[in-house]
């Protein structure tokens, strides 16, 4: 074989030829002489062959020369593709394997004692980024494994089908939203009475600008967010447009304007820090249900705080901050991970969820347990401050807030709140203080029904838009369709009166029998049913015609 170029030449006669390709090398051996092997090694020169130009078998017979020349001839082609390929092969797999421009050699660390992988991981980041003269992606990791972005907690965990525990469904980016330091400045200027709405450097369009904004077509910005201070404060609060105004943080902001407004870092030592970590996690655990979505507990929470001020509560029940701290909470967290079904599907399709709470209170367990295992990472925990008194107390006052608002306890609950009041022992302020809690907590949960009629008539259509998602559900897997969840019958007018008739409407008679105040509800739901009323005939036309299809 005679090889040219700049690769080794060899002259070899041999009768019998075989060829294989061993690593990046050609081996050649005969039958005759088995062991011994010849290598040919290629050489690469600006990532092309050079040699191997010619290959030329030598036999002593003249004939078997001319054919094995001819069957050569035959054959070259695809002996050289099959080593060009190969050869390509190599060659891409070492250029791929080529440092980057700008690579600088991987820093010497020395031996330290971590506590977590995540601090050893942060360690090194940080070194690299600062070798590296601190680039913006780099800085967007830290961030993201800093604040445990990637995973809400090792707890919550993703099964096939139905979820035991869900990770983070959407998560606060420098890509997508707003960063916290801009709704907490926002939050300390409306807490201050000194700004004003015309005030350019204020308005919500010049601190932030977001380039996927279109996003946000579902809920319009309307009004800015100086105005939502007066807002927060009625009855008339929309939460739609507080999840446009701040990009989809409208529970992040709640959270973040209750802990400003009571103060909670000097009166009960919450830490700032993991006081916003938590809210951003605890906002990023909803789902994006029609409904049970993070607006609805940026809705919850503005409810409860109502209930204290305007509804009386505070006075009347003496409420301090750790009993503010713990009802802000729980409403936050209700409905936290959400599936967008009720506890009724969940027991009908055996759900994993039904199995691990052996049907009682399916949703509501789940959403208690999964705030609890949230606050178990160390970077959110906000109760690491408390006595160890202090944290079984809030434990058990979130987990009675939460679990109380299971429907199949409302009709009870309506009963215990109507004689409350008649009770020799009664006390608002120590012995009944908790269970009134409970009761606002719930309250606020189903209390959407109160709004003006425009916000109550949203809020119905989203949740009856769930319904009927449930309802679709139900009826692929062969079940029976629940109640109000079958598109086909349901008339949205009918069932909305039904609603405030049977439901809502006497659970906010008997809580106005404690706190008086609060009977302005009980007034905005009897205006509410009468707007319902003159809606019964469009909607069954509506039903009629498109069995719903467009809700």
């Amino acid at each position: 074989m005679i090889m040219t170029g700049t690769v080794p030449q060899y002259s070899m006669k041999w009768r019998t030829i075989t060829l294989q390709m061993i690593g990046p090398q050609l081996a050649l051996y005969t039958k005759e002489e088995p062991s011994k092997v010849r290598y040919l090694r290629f050489q690469y020169v600006q990532n092309n062959l050079i040699g191997l130009k010619e290959l030329q078998i030598f036999l002593k017979n003249p004939v078997i020369v001319g054919f094995v020349r001819l069957r050569c001839i035959i054959r070259v082609p695809y002996i050289w593709l099959v080593i060009y390929q190969h050869i390509e092969k190599k060659v891409t797999n070492r250029n791929n394997n080529k440092h980057p421009q700008g690579y600088q050699a991987p820093i010497f660390i020395q031996k330290s004692n971590f506590k977590t992988y995540k601090d050893k991981v942060l360690y090194i980041l940080n070194s690299i980024y600062d070798s590296l003269g601190g680039p913006q992606e780099l800085s967007w990791c830290l961030h993201v494994i800093k604040n445990d972005f990637l995973q809400i907690s090792n707890s919550l965990l993703s099964t096939t089908g139905a979820r035991r525990f869900s990770k983070t469904q959407r998560i606060i980016t420098y890509d997508d939203g707003i960063e916290a330091g801009v709704i907490n400045s926002w939050i300390t200027v409306l807490l201050n009475a000194n700004f004003s709405l015309n005030n350019p450097l204020m308005s919500s369009n010049a601190l932030l600008t977001d380039p996927k904004s279109n996003r946000l077509s579902d809920y319009p910005v309307t009004k800015d967010i100086m105005q939502f201070e007066q807002l927060i404060n009625s009855n008339e609060f929309d939460a739609f447009e507080l999840h446009s105004v701040t990009k989809k943080n409208s529970l992040y902001f709640m959270l973040q304007y209750m802990y400003q407004r009571f103060d909670l870092e000097n009166q009960m030592g919450i830490n700032a820090s993991k006081f916003q970590v938590f809210s951003m996690k605890l906002q990023a655990t909803y789902r994006d249900n029609p409904y049970h979505n993070p607006i609805h507990a940026a809705d919850v929470v503005q409810n409860v705080f109502l209930y204290l001020s305007m509804g009386g509560a505070q006075e009347i029940c003496r409420v301090q901050t750790f009993d503010i701290a713990g009802l802000v909470i729980s409403a936050a967290a209700h409905d936290v991970d959400h599936p967008g079904n009720n506890n009724l599907f969940e027991i009908k399709s055996k759900s994993k969820l039904a199995t691990l709470y052996n049907d009682q209170a399916v949703l509501e367990n789940h959403h208690t347990a999964t705030f609890f295992f949230l606050i178990e990472d160390e970077g959110c925990n906000i109760f690491e401050t408390l006595r160890p008194d202090e944290i079984n107390k809030m434990r058990k006052y979130i987990i009675d807030n939460i679990l109380y608002t299971d429907m199949t306890k409302h009709f009870a609950f309506i009963g215990e709140l109507k004689s409350m009041p008649d009770k020799a022992d009664y006390d608002p302020t120590e012995k009944h203080k908790y269970d009134i809690m409970k009761a606002l907590v719930h309250a606020a949960d189903v209390g959407n029904p109160a709004r003006p009629f425009e916000l109550c008539k949203l809020w119905a259509l989203k949740i009856v838009q769930e319904f009927f998602q449930q309802g679709d559900k139900e009826k692929a897997m062969g079940l029976e369709i629940s109640l109000l969840c079958d598109r086909k019958t349901t008339n949205l007018g009918k069932s909305q009166i039904g609603f405030i008739d049977f439901v809502v409407l006497p659970y906010f008679d008997a809580i106005a029998r404690i706190l008086p105040d609060m009977s302005y509800c009980c007034d905005q739901l009897r205006q509410n049913k009468l707007q319902w009323a003159s809606t019964v005939d469009f909607y069954e036309k509506l039903r009629e015609e498109t069995g719903n299809e467009k809700i």
